[in-house]
């Protein structure tokens, strides 16, 4: 039983055979008790870490056993091995190292947070192992894929950030993706936070992150599939996924339920937590 959220070296063999075998460590954070009746696995957004999740993991452990991973590359966990390609990254490789750590870990069930791209491996986790989940909590994302206007843009940063070799164009474009205009003056420390982020994370896990989003699959036919109590999570200053974009998940879902995030943004776990932590304290009673 791990009591507190300081980070805990995780070391796991390679994924499978085609990464070699190669030995990776992974990163986490654990809180709460490994006897609760409930587990809480949270996933990050792009481009950050898990330290995105540090006011869930301060607030949850009283209600369940709290996990938050960095994924390969991400944070302090090693990247995918030199012989994938960062331009053959795709949600599968990433929902495979999840997997392994589910087993490590010793997690039989969970409730699955993801925000924004974290989202997005939500329904590729609910693909590949529908048996681990014992429910889902979607933040500020999207089941459709990229249409071709995401796409470019998306093969545009890439450009950038291989001819520059920096993620710091990249990083100006976030006060307009994450916050909308009405809530943004409010948000310069936690906006400095999340570029520090950024800037921290390697240029090749960016750019085998925009591929992996630029490629990922449709979700739409998932969404009257899912079978487990789900919760949308909707941030009311969202610029990027606000209500109307993620209201086809909340209609399409057949045990959805919506929660309005006030002044929530596009990363809502993280600017407005006391909301989304009593939002997933109430999911989980009615589990």
């Amino acid at each position: 039983v791990r009591s507190s959220a300081a980070s805990d070296v995780y070391k796991r063999q390679g994924i499978n055979a085609e990464y070699g075998g190669k030995r990776m460590v992974v990163k986490y954070s654990e809180t709460g008790s490994s006897d609760s009746s409930v587990t809480i696995v949270f996933i990050h957004a792009f481009p950050l870490n898990r330290q995105m999740w540090a006011a869930q993991l301060e607030n949850l452990s009283s209600v369940a056993r709290v996990l938050a991973i960095d994924l390969p590359g991400y944070g302090e966990s090693e990247p995918f091995p030199e012989n994938l390609p960062a331009s053959e990254i795709t949600l599968t490789h990433y929902v495979q190292a999840i997997e392994e750590f589910l087993t490590e870990a010793k997690v039989n069930k969970a409730v699955f947070v993801g925000c924004s791209m974290g989202g997005y491996l939500l329904f590729e986790i609910f693909r590949r192992i529908p048996e681990k989940v014992a429910g889902l909590v979607f933040c500020n994302t999207r089941a459709e894929a990229d249409d071709d206007i995401s796409k470019q843009r998306r093969s545009g940063a890439i450009k950038t950030i291989e001819d520059t070799n920096s993620n710091e164009t990249f990083a100006k474009g976030n006060p307009g993706k994450l916050f909308s205009a009405a809530i943004l003056p409010s948000r310069t420390n936690l906006l400095q936070q999340i570029n520090q982020w950024t800037l921290e994370t390697p240029t090749k896990t960016v750019i085998g992150g925009l591929y992996a989003l630029r490629n990922r699959p449709d979700s739409v036919d998932l969404l009257p599939k899912i079978n487990v109590p789900t919760l949308i999570v909707v941030g009311v200053e969202d610029p990027v996924t606000g209500a109307a974009i993620m209201e086809p998940m909340s209609k399409g879902i057949p045990s959805a339920r919506t929660v309005l995030i006030e002044r929530g943004g596009h990363l809502s776990p993280l600017d407005e937590p006391e909301q989304v932590n009593q939002a997933i304290v109430d999911f989980l009673k009615a589990l």
